[in-house]
């Protein structure tokens, strides 16, 4: 999030079509994880490559994190924002907890890699259930006469110039 956030952001926000970023991103996190028990099969299974694996995988998160915020207020009617927002918050709460000792003991019964293909099925499922979700979404924003040069560093200025959302921005990035 640190490195790519506004890049993404502004390609995302110029493009639009943010459902079709959501499900390109999952099933390229899929092949990625996907990868690791492939290599492990056939001997070929490196630190380097978990380390490329790591941040491919964090890469296109950033951008499916930054597009769900728009599909979210496309799908659910603004009179129900606050009670989908918290339990939103609440199952990602879960998962904070949860997650890593489920990990674990997917770890212990699977093994790491096989492990890691229970994880690339599960963002299969997801591009699968994103693919059916019928969505209309805001226009893409169109800057004319603006370079991107410009546009980033003042979203940096901005980011940083904000004691909450320098903060925010961190800590999310070290999450």
């Amino acid at each position: 999030h640190l490195l790519f956030s506004l890049h993404a952001g502004l390609w995302i926000d110029g493009r639009g079509k943010r459902r079709q970023t959501m499900i390109a991103t999952d099933l390229l996190r899929a092949a990625v994880l996907a990868s690791v028990p492939v290599a492990y099969v056939l001997g070929t299974l490196t630190i380097q490559h978990l380390y490329a694996v790591a941040f491919i995988h964090g890469t296109l998160s950033v951008f499916f994190d930054l597009s769900w915020s728009v599909i979210f207020v496309a799908v659910v009617p603004r009179e129900d924002f606050v009670e989908a927002n918290s339990k939103l918050f609440q199952s990602r709460s879960l998962s904070f907890v949860a997650g890593p000792t489920i990990a674990g003991a997917l770890v212990q019964v699977l093994r790491a890699p096989w492990a890691l293909l229970a994880d690339a099925i599960s963002f299969l499922g997801s591009a699968f259930f994103l693919r059916r979700l019928e969505v209309t979404e805001p226009e893409p924003e169109v800057v004319i006469g603006e370079r991107l040069r410009t546009r980033l560093a003042f979203g940096m200025r901005y980011i940083l110039g904000h004691a909450m959302f320098r903060a925010s921005l961190l800590a999310f990035s070290t999450i």
